[in-house]
């Protein structure tokens, strides 16, 4: 029994809820409906039910996944993480890198979620985003991350946030820096910052910083 449902955990953790219950109601309905579509011309009523029944319930099933949210990417509160940025200070100046460092509320943060450090940059219509470092939360609830690069000509402000970053979020900023990695190799340059952000990459907390 054990194995049974270690089994139908893993297989929740790795399709998600959402696509795990559709599928089950998926299955169940078609296994329902080809059974009644099976049933001899006198069947018995026992039969029939369970059948129908079946078809029922997995087409309750099915119907229920399109409004049911994916646990993994359910909306979090942000302000549970208590996000406080230690390093560097409010208008310090600083030259890339240069180390992030700050204290949270790590029982807060979903077992789905990361901490990234992000760059903006505002002065650009949409706003563009730079994921910088992934953040390394610690047991006593202190984190440390770092900023690669920043734009901007020397004296000007720059802002840099910590992000909230789900599944989806996490699939998107490996992508934009594989991209990155790719142009900086071959053609010496790097990868526009990104104008829109997944529903699942939510701001924490941000900082203004001056580029020296």
């Amino acid at each position: 029994m054990d194995k049974v449902v270690n089994h139908l955990a893993n297989f929740v953790a790795r399709a998600g809820l959402k696509n795990a219950i559709g599928l089950v109601g998926g299955t169940t309905l078609l296994m329902g409906v080809y059974g009644i579509s099976c049933l001899d011309s006198s069947p018995n009523p026992v039969v029939v039910w369970a059948f129908v029944i079946c078809a029922i319930l997995g087409f309750l099933l099915a119907v229920s996944s399109v409004f049911i949210r994916d646990l993994a990417n359910a909306p979090m509160d942000t302000n549970a993480l208590n996000i406080e940025v230690t390093e560097p200070r409010e208008n310090e100046s600083v030259s890339a890198p240069f180390p992030v460092r700050g204290k949270c509320q790590k029982d807060a943060l979903g077992k789905h979620y990361e901490l990234w450090v992000v760059t903006e940059s505002r002065s650009a219509s949409p706003t563009r985003y730079w994921p910088q470092s992934k953040i390394t939360i610690h047991d006593d609830g202190t984190w440390n991350g770092e900023v690669h690069g920043l734009g901007g000509e020397e004296g000007s402000q720059a802002v840099f946030g910590i992000y909230m970053v789900g599944t989806d979020g996490q699939a998107l900023v490996h992508y934009f820096r594989d991209v990155g990695r790719t142009m900086r190799e071959k053609y010496k340059d790097q990868a526009p910052g990104l104008a829109e952000l997944t529903l699942d990459i939510k701001s924490c907390t941000t900082r203004r910083v001056v580029k020296r």
